[in-house]
């Protein structure tokens, strides 16, 4: 019977809830919303950018280096890399 009282509780807390309260937050649900998150890495030779990259690729990033960007827009500009 002890072991049911937290359960209890759990249902008093419920209840107490009102729609015009917000919510605790062991109760909200995480909704999946896309937006746009820009990291920029900036440092040194060797500070660690390229591993801090693979980190952010593995959580879902995408890796856009600007040296890239930059030499593709030389080029097509006619200029050279």
């Amino acid at each position: 019977l002890e072991s049911a009282f937290p359960a209890r509780l759990a249902m008093q807390r419920d209840l107490s809830l009102s729609p015009e309260k917000e919510l605790p937050p062991w109760k909200r649900r995480k909704i999946q919303t896309q937006s746009l998150q820009i990291v920029g890495l900036t440092g040194t030779i060797g500070s660690g950018k390229g591993t801090a990259a693979e980190f952010l690729v593995a959580q879902g990033f995408q890796h856009v280096r600007i040296r890239d960007v930059l030499a593709q827009a030389v080029e097509q500009s006619g200029g050279t890399s």
